[in-house]
């Protein structure tokens, strides 16, 4: 079956709309869905107009003809991507592999047109029973890819209405610059581990993400991108701004992207020099004291970025 014979089986069940980042995301399914607390935030309520690029994902009982043709082509800790040519273009499977066999397979088209996500009830049972899982076990870094957004491994406190972004390696401290802002300069934390970025109307714009890690924030919202900044743990608080090359070069390791997909890597590498023209990145050696925001703040200030304000 190609997926022009899968769209007229789609046609009842129910329906969940959720929208971030400029994209709405309409989930098709024959049975009910559960919506955990964070991503319940983004959905849209019935008869809202869907706003900006739309993707239908229709949800299905797997079937057993499956990836027949398709060639690998990389994977990651959660899933195994495919490709298959075809007379029409490029064809995608994206599967979770586990011990029975894979746990969802999701069949999309490029530019995410046509999109068919199964999954495998037969080998487990009730596995797969909400919202939050599906897009958890979806090729979402393709398709915000495809939507001209980044997904940075970053904390953002949100200050005189701009975001601020904190990232780095894992354990070096974002989420605590994050509150370190919060308590000592009433910066609001907007998003705790994923935050995305995108370039609306010629202004880079920052956005929360629904699936946020561990220890989910999420704030529906976008929000003027004010500065970045690459922590460094240290015994003394020292900030200065990056060149252009050493930005690049760190930022791309924060960014998550299919390392095996050239196309996305070298694409993303041109907008990521693109955004480093226009949006400052500093690199903020830190203590995990008030001397840290204090630090901050100061540079932000001389560079323009935030207005001379009290400490909280």
């Amino acid at each position: 079956m190609n997926l022009q014979e899968k769209e007229t089986i789609y046609t009842s069940g129910c329906r969940y709309r959720f929208r971030f980042a400029g994209i709405t995301i309409d989930i098709r399914s024959p049975f009910p869905l559960l919506i955990g607390k964070g991503l319940a935030k983004y959905i849209l309520a019935e008869g809202d107009p869907d706003a900006g690029d739309s993707v239908r994902i229709c949800v299905s009982r797997m079937a057993e003809t499956g990836k027949e043709g398709f060639v690998l082509c990389g994977k990651d800790m959660l899933l195994e991507y495919y490709q298959k040519e075809t007379g029409s273009g490029t064809l995608w499977c994206c599967e979770a592999p586990g011990k029975f066999g894979p746990v969802t397979r999701a069949l999309y088209t490029d530019g995410f047109h046509q999109v068919f996500y199964e999954i495998n009830e037969k080998a487990y049972p009730r596995h797969i029973t909400s919202a939050d899982k599906i897009l958890q076990l979806f090729p979402m870094r393709k398709l915000l890819f495809e939507k001209r957004v980044f997904l940075l491994h970053a904390s953002q406190a949100v200050l005189e209405g701009k975001g601020i972004l904190f990232t780095g390696d894992s354990g070096v401290g974002k989420t605590t610059q994050a509150r370190l802002l919060e308590q000592f300069y009433g910066a609001e934390i907007t998003c705790n581990d994923r935050t995305g970025i995108l370039k609306e109307k010629g202004k880079w714009k920052t956005c929360g993400f629904p699936i946020d890690g561990s220890m989910p924030v999420n704030h529906v919202g976008n929000w003027e991108l004010g500065a970045v900044a690459v922590l460094v743990q240290s015994r003394k608080n020292r900030i200065a701004r990056y060149s252009g090359i050493e930005a690049v070069k760190d930022l791309m390791r924060q960014l998550m992207l299919d390392v095996w997909n050239f196309r996305m890597c070298a694409e993303t590498a041109r907008r990521v020099i693109d955004l480093i023209k226009e949006v400052p990145v500093y690199r903020l050696e830190c203590t995990a004291d008030r001397g840290a925001p204090d630090c901050l703040t100061e540079q932000l200030r001389k560079d323009g970025i935030l207005k001379c304000r009290m400490r909280v």
